[in-house]
């Protein structure tokens, strides 16, 4: 059911959304899809569609839902910044926890490198400084870096300063990651190419919490601060509208080959707007099935390398019992049985918190 509430007045400051929860479910397994290419076997114009089109809306609703829930906790004439510092500190403390959870997968990879264990761990600290000590763990060190940033420019520059600032940031962004072939010219100007190869050098990308972070970020205070109107119809073919637009972008910088990485596109900031204006105004009745779906979904996101590295452990174990090769394994194939394990792993995590001597795994979330 559609409702009008505006997400700014204060009858949504408490109100719980299921309806983002189910989305953030849903789209946890979109992120496995972007790290395991599910249709990698079956056609290359498909599998590219999935994790590379459709999936990347998730990370950026994950940061425009932190914000929104974050900066909704204050106001903006009586800006308390130490709530979404807090949030801040939070998401440090969990990449600390979950940097040290995939530490040995991170030391086994730096052991079996062809680059040698010293320059391997220089550049995983490097990483783990500046990029994200794991494949999918920057959200966790980006999410901490854009709300601080946004924090401090709207307690110092208001929302509207903010949001243009956040959105030249992305625009920059564009030109290190899915635009990155259009900047190539700059390489003839030596002093400019040189401090973007530092640039590079150093923090490897543009997507993190800075350029990529902040607008969501922003994004989400703006639905906290802002009262937004739009009719459902409306709000639904924005949302398509971007949608095609963002289908024709991540294939034509593939086509064109202007793409570095695939993580920012223009159009992904407008459907993001519709999308969480959609879901957060789509009605639904809390459940107990609603309420693990929250829950679950931040486990699945955070457990899915680990258990796709159990499988292909696992792989190997049979392989040296059995004395037969087994040949890589189907794309799909393993994209389900790391979806199905991560899914378990999260219901039994989140049955085990019930218990006393497990309530230390809510630190996990």
């Amino acid at each position: 059911m559609w409702t009008e509430l505006d997400l700014s007045s204060g009858q949504a400051k408490h109100k719980h959304f299921p309806a983002v929860d189910i989305m953030k479910f849903i789209l946890s397994f979109m992120v496995i899809a972007i790290h395991i290419h599910p249709f990698g076997d079956i056609n290359a114009y498909l599998n590219y569609g999935i994790y590379n089109y459709v999936a990347r809306l998730a990370v950026p609703f994950f940061f425009v839902a932190g914000g929104y829930f974050c900066f909704r906790k204050t106001s903006l004439d009586n800006f308390d910044i130490k709530t979404p510092l807090s949030y801040s500190k939070r998401m440090l403390i969990l990449y600390l926890i979950w940097t040290a959870i995939y530490l040995p997968i991170s030391v086994y990879n730096i052991t079996k490198s062809d680059d040698g264990i010293l320059h391997s761990t220089l550049a995983y600290m490097r990483k783990f400084l500046f990029v994200g000590s794991y494949t999918h763990l920057w959200y966790l060190l980006g999410a901490a870096i854009a709300t601080a940033i946004v924090c401090c420019m709207i307690n110092k520059l208001g929302l509207k300063t903010t949001a243009i600032i956040c959105s030249i940031l992305y625009i920059v962004g564009l030109f290190g990651t899915s635009y990155f072939r259009l900047i190539k010219q700059l390489e003839n100007i030596t002093p400019i190419w040189n401090l973007l190869k530092l640039y590079a050098l150093v923090f490897t990308t543009t997507r993190n919490g800075f350029f990529f972070g902040t607008i969501f970020v922003c994004m989400g205070a703006l639905f906290a601060y802002r009262k937004i109107y739009m009719r459902q119809s409306t709000a639904i073919i924005g949302f398509i509208v971007s949608m095609l637009v963002m289908l024709i972008e991540a294939f034509a910088t593939e086509y064109f080959d202007l793409a570095r990485m695939h993580d920012l596109y223009i159009s992904l900031v407008p459907a993001l707007f519709f999308l969480f204006y959609i879901i957060t105004h789509f009605e639904i009745k809390e459940t107990k099935v609603t309420i693990a779906m929250r829950k679950y979904s931040s486990i699945i996101y955070f457990v899915h390398l680990w258990v796709n590295f159990g499988i292909s452990a696992l792989i190997k174990i049979i392989e040296l019992l059995s004395g037969v090769e087994i040949e890589s394994i189907h794309s799909l194939l393993r994209y389900i049985l790391v979806a199905i394990g991560s899914l378990a792993v999260a219901i039994i995590l989140n049955k085990l918190q019930e218990y006393k001597p497990f309530r230390w795994l809510k630190k996990l979330l």
